[in-house]
């Protein structure tokens, strides 16, 4: 099954992105919730933010103002996060679409 928008412009698809945080609070109770969990049963949380590539990305407001919510909720909680936005270890070659990794050789 193909999962990659090749055919959407990174500033619709960063849009549609975008709107979701506007379910702030039920995320973080979710999030919240998991992390507790996961306390409860001695194991770590890990968020990982996945890279993107450059067109799509300057499309999204700065990830501090996106991720502030979370950024908070580490504050609090043991949870992990792994931020792979802005590495500049992946280039556009890496990417099937604006926001997904394609599928490479392990080598490459």
């Amino acid at each position: 099954m193909d999962i990659l928008y090749t055919n959407i412009d990174s500033k619709i698809r960063a849009s549609q992105h975008l709107k979701q945080l506007s379910y702030g609070n039920l995320q973080n109770q979710f999030l919240i919730a998991m992390q507790e969990l996961a306390m409860i049963n001695n194991h770590n949380l890990y968020i990982v933010i996945p890279p993107a590539r450059e067109d799509y990305k300057s499309h999204i407001p700065s990830l501090d103002s996106i991720f502030d919510d979370l950024i908070n909720i580490s504050k609090s909680y043991p949870l992990k996060i792994i931020n792979f936005f802005y590495d500049n270890d992946f280039t556009n070659e890496h990417f099937g679409d604006t926001d997904h990794l394609n599928q490479m050789e392990l080598n490459s």
